[in-house]
């Protein structure tokens, strides 16, 4: 296993690279857990550091490329092949993703193209037109009789992602109040549903975001894509 390099933003500034438990010692001997992001190599946001604790402090973000991947289409058999040649296959059918299906190490459940992170990443349909940062804060979202107290995990100028217990209707409008530490004042703002899945991650885009709370999004969203490239290029000069 290769070890993973990960970086900490804090106070506008980059610290690293870390393994995990320098990450660890660092974030609880300066008791900064409800403050710290980390971010790796492949990872296409920073990840608020108890989230990384439950979910990432023992990934191996190279694993993917020694499992064995079986890929279907509409039913049709591809055949069990390595993770690049899986990626290949998919990248020379960018426009109808939605036809394929995948599982690892013949696992019970085959997949979508857009249920596996890394195929997410490698693919790079992750991408936005509007950079998104993580957001830690709660979400509120109220339409009729219908209210629904969400845990933030992205914004971006054009929306954001909340995680929920259950489901929300696509396509629905909800009134939304998000307070988060990261943000001077609260967000007051009607949002439409996108997606919902059934990990309980939603994405709602906004509905006629007023200028002072777009602005407001931007310079911190900013200051989070300003530290991944500091991240990325100490990564790119450890590995020189």
């Amino acid at each position: 296993m290769i070890e993973v390099r990960w970086f900490i933003w804090l106070d506008e500034k980059v610290q690293g690279p870390f393994d995990s438990q320098g990450i660890i010692k660092t974030v609880e001997d300066h008791e900064i857990q409800d403050q710290a992001h980390i971010w790796w190599r492949g990872q296409s946001e920073w990840v608020p550091y108890k989230v990384w604790f439950d979910e990432y402090k023992e990934t191996d973000i190279y694993g993917s490329y020694a499992d064995n991947w079986e890929l279907i289409s509409e039913d049709e058999s591809l055949g069990t092949m390595p993770y690049h040649e899986v990626v290949q296959i998919l990248a020379n059918h960018s426009k109808e993703l939605e036809r394929f299906k995948v599982r690892r190490n013949q696992s019970k459940d085959w997949k979508t193209i857009f249920e596996v992170k890394e195929l997410i990443e490698s693919l790079n349909l992750s991408r936005r037109m509007h950079p998104r940062a993580p957001l830690m804060g709660v979400a509120r979202l109220n339409t009729g009789n219908v209210r629904v107290t969400a845990r933030m995990t992205t914004i971006s100028e054009r929306g954001f992602g909340i995680k929920i217990e259950g489901y929300l209707e696509v396509g629905r409008e909800y009134f939304v109040e998000i307070e988060s530490p990261n943000l001077s004042d609260r967000l007051m703002v009607m949002a439409e549903i996108l997606y919902s899945d059934k990990t309980g991650y939603v994405g709602a885009t906004f509905i006629g975001l007023d200028s002072k709370s777009r602005l407001a999004i931007i310079e911190f969203v900013n200051k989070f894509v300003a530290a991944q490239k500091v991240a990325g290029d100490l990564i790119g000069r450890d590995s020189a």
